[in-house]
């Protein structure tokens, strides 16, 4: 059989769907994604914690945590010449929101940080029976495991704990 003859009855059963893709198909294909969470990255094929990263969101929580505004957060990595990591643009406001949440989630994963998050809505003006409420949507606590007053304990622990940490910040 010729070359000709060969590529004709390649076309023919391509056309039909006899023959799915080739191995020149599956060269020309885009590699799957490998986009990694933030705060890890692909090392040696494993997901492994990325601590260049984890250390930006820290800034992140810390700055939202004393206050500031995403304006604030954005104009102070700015003034600091702070970069994305991943591909050393200027940081965007939506990065830096992405950032807060995901350091915010890997804490809760963690284990470490439920009070973490009462205390951010303890400082948005929540009451205590809507943080309860917000603590067990977020499945951080289940209603009927602790009660208000545990709650508060919880607050004013962690606001203990970050002040403590600020204190050796300075």
């Amino acid at each position: 059989m010729k070359k000709q003859e060969a590529e004709i009855l390649f076309s023919m059963f391509r056309r039909m769907g006899a023959i799915v893709a080739t191995e020149n198909d599956r060269l020309r294909r885009k590699a799957r994604s490998t986009r990694h969470p933030l705060g890890q990255r692909f090392f040696r094929r494993k997901m492994r914690i990325w601590p260049a990263e984890r250390r930006q969101m820290s800034y992140v929580v810390e700055l939202r945590e004393a206050g500031k505004t995403w304006d604030e957060v954005y104009f102070t990595f700015l003034r600091e010449r702070r970069r994305n990591l991943r591909n050393g643009r200027e940081v965007s406001r939506g990065r830096l929101q992405n950032m807060y949440e995901a350091e915010m989630n890997l804490r809760i994963k963690e284990g470490r940080y439920i009070g973490t998050w009462l205390l951010h809505w303890h400082r948005q003006g929540f009451d205590l029976e809507t943080i309860a409420k917000l603590a067990d949507y977020e499945d951080l606590i289940p209603i009927g495991w602790a009660t208000l007053n545990d709650i508060h304990e919880m607050i004013l622990a962690e606001e203990r704990i970050q002040d403590a940490n600020r204190g050796r910040a300075n």
